[in-house]
């Protein structure tokens, strides 16, 4: 694995990468045995330069900054790489023709949103900025970029890409291979792997919006035992909530814990769903997870007051701010809705005493997390 950066003067590392962690091996300096060869143009120092990776054993180059263009300022970072092929695969997540990139300018935002795969070209849920090139010999590279800004890429017919980005860093991991298997083995071990699921969640499952009550679900199970169709897992949406409020259970599914309890005989599992942005303004029940999120600090807040929308809201009442300077959007549920700040210790204690107080009540054996990707709905509105 190589590692480079790129970063504005006076800054680190550090103060630009985002606050996750990476499962980085201790620094080592190139060497004979290292599994690339690095080579920088000749330059008085200053001015302009370029490199080149090269994979030892073959000498392919796998990356060429000749292109030019890179640039670092502040809200602008850009670099441009030529790339030993066009068989560029990667950088999601967003919608495309082929799992094998268009090379002639198609440009590919990464910025997740709230947005489902459909007709057309769009930015999806997740961001992976990541890509891995196969080569003419056969032998396959990966590169990451570990920034969690917004970031766009472009593809170039020579073939080559573009980054740009609007902050950070320009913090690049190459991953040598050389098999595809092995550039993914390597890119997961520095990012960090998924968890091995539970045996029976990989079994039948129902799940569907637009359940009425626990009567509905019930209906389910029943009729898809009596047809005789294994089922391991029966899930709930929102509609289980009281008005779209997590940690709660709506007036139709208040005997949902016992129907829970009475199928794990039979041995359902259970899993509602859990949307994270949580309802500040809730009035027909006392809301006691707002109120321990304000208590304990939990949301994410405006980064100053120029930025933070008035205070007023009988001045203002269709752009005001009544929370102090916590940051309110509009997603599920009704009335304005706060965002976790999950970076923080404190949200994340807060968050699964919330979890086991309502797994107190409905004893589920797995949560479906919704909207984890930063959403807010009717943005540009007048709410």
């Amino acid at each position: 694995m190589l590692r480079f950066t790129f970063y504005q003067d006076g800054s680190s590392i550090e103060n630009n990468q985002p606050p996750v962690g990476l499962n980085l091996p201790i620094p080592t300096a190139p060497s004979d045995t290292s599994d690339y060869i690095v080579k920088i143009s000749d330059s008085i120092e200053g001015g302009p330069f370029d490199f080149v990776i090269r994979r030892r054993s073959t000498d392919q180059i796998i990356l060429d900054t000749k292109l030019g263009g890179l640039t670092i300022a502040k809200q602008f970072l850009m670099i441009s790489f030529a790339l030993p092929s066009e068989h560029l695969y990667g950088i999601g997540e967003n919608t495309h023709d082929s799992f094998a990139h268009n090379m002639n300018y198609k440009m590919h935002p990464i910025f997740a949103r709230d947005q489902p795969p459909g007709d057309g070209e769009m930015n999806l849920y997740g961001s992976h900025p990541f890509y891995m090139v196969s080569e003419d010999d056969g032998s396959s590279h990966g590169v990451f970029l570990f920034n969690s800004h917004a970031i766009d890429v472009t593809t170039l017919p020579y073939p080559g890409l573009t980054y740009r980005t609007i902050g950070g860093g320009l913090d690049f991991f190459v991953f040598l291979g050389p098999k595809p298997e092995d550039v993914v083995k390597q890119y997961t071990g520095v990012i960090g792997r998924t968890m091995m699921p539970a045996y029976w969640s990989l079994g039948f499952q129902i799940s569907r919006y637009g359940y009425t009550g626990t009567n509905d679900i019930r209906e389910v199970v029943e009729r898809t035992h009596n047809a005789g169709i294994p089922q391991d897992v029966q899930y709930a949406d929102i509609d289980h909530m009281d008005n779209q409020a997590d940690f709660t259970l709506g007036p139709t599914f208040l005997d949902l814990p016992e129907f829970v309890k009475e199928q794990a005989v039979g041995g359902l599992r259970f899993i509602p769903i859990l949307d994270p942005a949580i309802n500040t303004e809730k009035t027909n029940i006392d809301y006691p997870t707002h109120t321990n999120a304000m208590l304990a600090g939990a949301y994410i807040t405006w980064f100053n007051d120029t930025l933070q929308p008035n205070s007023d809201c009988s001045a203002f009442p269709e752009d005001c701010q009544p929370l102090d300077n916590v940051m309110l959007g509009y997603v599920w549920p009704d009335g304005r809705t706060a965002f976790p700040d999950f970076f923080k210790n404190e949200t994340q204690v807060w968050w699964k005493k919330e979890m086991k107080t309502f797994h107190d009540l409905l004893p589920y054996d797995g949560i479906w997390i919704d909207m984890n990707e930063p959403a807010a709905f009717d943005t540009n509105k007048e709410k």
